[in-house]
């Protein structure tokens, strides 16, 4: 794991669960994994074709793109729940018990 990897998934993780309707938080969390697992299947057949017809260059370019698609995504949904309404407040605040 990277150190990007170790900021990004607790917090991102965070935010799928508080974005979720109660009753609907582990469809949340189903879809938000499912992502990941669709990105790692996606991203070396992605980066191969992009190796091949365009060169290794493009690897890099369309990382950096899609990083900056990213961040503008981020920015703008920080807007619309900075002047709308509040997170929904996660129901229990008792710690789970295994």
């Amino acid at each position: 794991m990277t150190i990007g990897e170790l900021i990004i998934s607790p917090t991102a993780t965070t935010y799928t669960a508080n974005l979720a309707p109660a009753d609907m938080r582990g469809r949340y969390m189903s879809i938000y994994g499912l992502t990941w697992s669709i990105a790692s299947g996606i991203a070396p057949v992605f980066g191969g074709a992009l190796n091949d017809y365009l060169g290794p260059r493009w690897i890099w370019i369309g990382g950096g793109m899609i990083g900056v698609i990213s961040i503008l995504v981020f920015m703008y949904l920080s807007h619309q729940y900075s002047h709308n309404e509040a997170l929904p407040e996660i129901e229990s605040k008792k710690p789970l018990s295994l």
